[in-house]
């Protein structure tokens, strides 16, 4: 069995539903120590804590919402506390949503742009002092951030300004030996995308060269390419993993 991440430990936010769960469970599996930080999905994450400890790895829940700075530092205190460090940073919680220019309000805003870039940001500062040389920090984007999408005006600037931290960030931690790249998913099925997914999955599939929706661990296994050694010299990169869809 790979165990590639054996010793590392990992956090990763929005990491009890969908592709955060693909992602903490490919951690767990591949022998890291997981961090799976959630906003509201406790159950989520306990049931996915008690199938990692089954394959053999650990895991610990911590209830956080990343849109606040002060629970940024409260993960990364509960990670460190637990496992004595950290050495890989998945940022995969988002807040998705569609509004038109008429609908757009400063709540929205707020609501889009904090839990999308602030919340990269914050949970970045908060780990880098526990990082050493070889840490990974990778930032989940969206296939949107490189098109328009009519009433995704909002999500698609959080996650293009995702892209350009990400780009930002590799410069400047670069010279500590660490690593910051992105993954821009296109239409991945999860619990929160399931019930949108047939009224367009004709079209979808057509449109994807690959002809097939794709599914959490297609993120994950980007994922754990650039959490590996493999990816050591691939800095401030996005790839969009969607399926090859134009």
């Amino acid at each position: 069995m790979n165990k590639q991440f054996s010793g590392k430990v990992a956090i990763v936010t929005g990491g009890s539903r969908g592709i955060g769960a693909g992602i903490s469970k490919m951690f767990g599996e591949r022998g890291a120590n997981v961090v799976i930080a959630s906003r509201s999905s406790k159950s989520e994450g306990d049931a996915l804590v008690a199938e990692i400890k089954k394959a053999g790895g650990d895991a610990i829940v911590v209830s956080g919402d990343v849109s606040k700075p002060e629970d940024c530092k409260k993960i990364v205190d509960a990670a460190v506390a637990k496992f004595g460090k950290v050495d890989i940073l998945v940022n995969n919680a988002g807040q998705g949503g569609r509004k038109t220019i008429d609908e757009i309000d400063h709540a929205y805003f707020t609501l889009i742009m904090e839990t999308n870039v602030l919340s990269t940001i914050m949970m970045s500062k908060a780990v880098v002092p526990h990082m050493g040389e070889g840490g990974r920090i990778i930032n989940i984007s969206s296939r949107l951030a490189f098109i328009p999408w009519v009433g995704a005006a909002m999500y698609c600037a959080a996650k293009a300004a995702v892209n350009q931290i990400t780009a930002v960030f590799a410069e400047e931690l670069g010279p500590k030996g660490i690593t910051v790249n992105a993954v821009a998913p296109g239409l991945i099925e999860t619990d929160a995308t399931r019930a949108t997914i047939p009224p367009r999955k004709d079209a979808v599939i057509a449109a994807t060269p690959l002809r097939r929706i794709g599914q959490p661990d297609d993120i994950a296994g980007t994922v754990a390419f650039f959490a590996g050694e493999d990816s050591k010299w691939v800095t401030g990169r996005c790839v969009r993993c969607d399926g090859g869809i134009t």
